[in-house]
């Protein structure tokens, strides 16, 4: 009877782990970290990401464009 709670406790931690990563707010703290390491074009991909969640977020947007310049990318 001990293990059922234990097994549902492992999974609604697996759950919570698998759905981390879906919301605009979250790629763009990725794509932030990946700028502070200046990989510009994995953190261009978090930005689209966010902006593909959200739209209407200026911020993953912004983020976006400083990463393109830094890589002096002027037309994307």
């Amino acid at each position: 009877m001990k293990i059922i709670p234990l097994v549902l406790f492992i999974l609604l931690c697996c759950k919570s782990l698998i759905s981390a990563q879906t919301n605009s707010d979250d790629f763009n703290n990725l794509g932030l970290n990946e700028t502070e390491k200046l990989n510009y074009k994995k953190a261009i991909v978090y930005y689209s990401k966010a902006i593909e969640l959200d739209s209407n977020s200026e911020t993953p947007l912004y983020n976006r464009g400083q990463a393109y310049y830094s890589l002096k990318n002027y037309t994307a």
